[in-house]
């Protein structure tokens, strides 16, 4: 195999390792002329095979060797998997030696910190009339981007627990998926149940609900939160705070919960 450096067409992956967020536009990958003289050729098929969940929407682009920037060109087709070996039409018009054609393509959804493997195929074939009349399929190229840290998000404070099996949270504006752990009406802390029972978490958002009790959705019926209130769980943070007026060692905390750290306590908690 020619590496990328000696070959009459090149490709490249410049948004290897990138760190993208939602709406941004990447390159997948650049394909470049190397031939001599006027030979042109052009992108004629790509096949995002793997890593197609985190884009929306894709556009091939040229830049011949005289143009300022890209343009944007329609005739080569994008699927979401493996484009084929099929003969494909000779395209009416191409790139040639110093131009360059990319694949670009929008973020949609991805996590922070998510990284995704990209797995593109590109076909390429030549101009009629340039000399370059071979289809060249297969070349595939692969890289992988990750999702940008959420520096907005809200850090919640250490919780602090109330009476009437309640608890609260400082600042406003933070969200968490939250798995209560309450005792049970014998007044033995050793006997405790989790709330909601179905073991799904409620998402309590501080910016609606003040107190983690009237987070409950309308159409949650598996949800009681009577009763003492000795620890909570965020889920989707993997942290669980118990209230410091029962001893740590007194609470059977479930075996699939992280260590507990102490909450604080408000009024008569």
């Amino acid at each position: 195999m020619v590496d990328d450096e000696s070959a009459v067409v090149g490709y490249e992956t410049p948004s290897d390792e990138d760190v993208v967020s939602e709406g941004d536009k990447i390159t997948l990958v650049e394909v470049r002329n190397r031939f001599g003289a006027d030979q042109e050729i052009a992108i004629v098929g790509v096949g995002v095979e793997e890593g197609q969940n985190a884009f929306e929407e894709y556009r091939v682009e040229r830049k011949s060797g005289d143009d300022d920037g890209f343009n944007e060109v329609e005739q080569a087709e994008i699927v979401e998997g493996s484009p084929g070996p099929e003969e494909i039409d000779t395209p009416e018009s191409g790139f040639g030696p110093g131009g360059r054609e990319r694949i670009r393509a929008k973020i949609g959804e991805i996590d922070p910190d998510e990284e995704v493997e990209i797995v593109v195929t590109i076909t390429v074939k030549g101009i009629e009339g340039t000399g370059v009349t071979a289809q060249l399929f297969g070349d595939t190229r692969s890289f992988a981007i990750e999702g940008e840290e959420d520096d907005t998000a809200v850090e919640p404070g250490v919780p602090e627990f109330a009476g009437n099996g309640n608890v609260f949270f400082e600042p406003e504006g933070v969200v968490v998926d939250v798995l209560a752990l309450y005792e049970e009406p014998s007044g033995n802390s050793d006997d405790t149940r989790i709330e909601p029972s179905s073991g799904k978490p409620i998402t309590w958002d501080t910016d609606e609900h003040e107190q983690f009790k009237n987070a409950k959705p309308d159409d949650e019926d598996e949800f009681d939160p009577r009763g003492k209130l000795l620890a909570v769980y965020f889920v989707d943070r993997g942290l669980v705070y118990y209230n410091p007026k029962h001893g740590k060692d007194d609470i059977s905390f479930p075996e699939d919960w992280p260590e507990p750290d102490p909450g604080d306590t408000r009024g008569n908690g």
